[in-house]
């Protein structure tokens, strides 16, 4: 996560749709050692207050311009009308690593989660939306439709 840059992501258009996408570009990682599999994430726009193309681009814009890095320090201040609102200096590796154990104790919650504890729930929602849309059934609990 540390050395995600802000060309990571791209956004495109659906040509059959007309609508926005946010697409992570293939890269080798180990979880994916070849570009075989010939798909990457994606997250289309929705036209609310929290679409996530609008806010991917909102941040990009705030970010400071001399800075690749996806992750900055943000500026000790700032407006919604200041140009930047993040500093040069960018997240270290631990800095990421502990930031959803920290929120997590910060907000109460009933148990800490992690970025990989994260990724793994999305996972998992995402698959079982991926069987509901094939099957039909409105729950994945047996006989519910």
């Amino acid at each position: 996560m540390h050395t995600v840059t802000k060309d990571t992501f791209e956004v495109k258009l659906d040509a059959n749709t007309g609508r926005q996408y946010l697409y992570k570009k293939d890269e080798l990682t180990k979880n994916h050692r070849d570009d075989s599999e010939g798909y990457t994430g994606f997250m289309p726009a929705t036209g609310t207050h929290d679409c996530p193309v609008s806010t991917f681009l909102k941040y990009i814009e705030k970010l400071h311009p001399e800075s690749e890095r996806l992750w900055c320090y943000p500026r000790d201040s700032f407006h919604d009308e200041d140009t930047t609102w993040y500093t040069c200096k960018p997240v270290g590796k631990h800095g990421l690593q502990q930031f959803l154990p920290k929120l997590s104790k910060q907000c109460g919650l009933s148990q800490i989660y992690t970025n990989h504890s994260i990724r793994a729930t999305s996972a998992t929602v995402l698959h079982r939306a991926a069987i509901q849309s094939v099957t039909g059934h409105k729950s994945l609990v047996y006989g519910i439709t």
